[in-house]
């Protein structure tokens, strides 16, 4: 899993090999998220400073697959409902989002059990949630590592409202309100000692030594 970080990239070089537009960064060829990683402290600091971007793992040379939980955007091939309160009422988001899980755990099934390391971005609210989502990959003959990532009120909020400024912008930046963020935070049960799990302290050597300790 120890891949290098990659470098936050501005909103004009997001773009496939088929649109690269061969200039800038790209101005010799396309140049892959891979070619542009870094571990450089002082240039991941120096992005982070324009704009809270968030922190990517080459998962093809790491061996990974990433299964994402979100709805699927309205661009992706598989999109079905588009933008979470804007084309749809946020209160129905729980009953589309249903199918959309069942499709993602029977993938998950899949990858599992063909032999794949396999990272599921969700939010894995509840311990309840997090027993139903162990025991699909228990199941299917994984051994399971939940990694809970914990932030204060503070920290949530300073992130979320500098990602707000480009809401206007950025068709895939959700407004999420101050008071949308407590909600939030009321219905997140944090894991407790009893149910196993990693706090994830800053150190992702920590990360791959759990991970290289559950395998089978």
């Amino acid at each position: 899993m120890g891949s290098r970080l990659t470098t936050p990239r501005a909103p004009a070089a997001r773009h496939p090999e088929r649109a690269c537009p061969r200039t800038g960064r790209c101005a010799d060829g396309h140049r892959t998220p891979e070619e542009r990683a870094t571990t450089d402290p002082e240039l991941i600091h120096a992005a982070w400073a324009h704009r809270p971007y968030n922190v990517g793992i080459a998962i093809g040379p790491a061996g990974l697959l990433v299964v994402d939980l979100d709805v699927p955007k309205p661009e992706e091939p598989k999109g079905r409902h588009g933008v979470y309160g804007v084309d749809f009422p946020r209160g129905v988001f729980p009953t589309l989002e249903r199918p959309v899980l069942e499709d993602v755990a029977a993938d998950l099934r899949a990858q599992l059990k063909a032999g794949h390391d396999v990272v599921v971005d969700h939010g894995f609210w509840t311990p309840e949630d997090r027993a139903k989502w162990r025991a699909i990959a228990t199941d299917a003959g994984a051994a399971p590592v939940l990694v809970y990532l914990a932030a204060s009120h503070d920290e949530l909020w300073a992130r979320i409202s500098k990602r707000n400024e480009f809401h206007a912008d950025d068709p895939n930046s959700i407004y999420f309100s101050e008071s949308d963020l407590q909600r939030y935070r009321t219905r997140f049960v944090p894991p407790e000692a009893d149910e196993p799990h990693l706090r994830y302290n800053g150190d992702p050597e920590a990360v791959t030594a759990a991970l290289d300790t559950a395998q089978f």
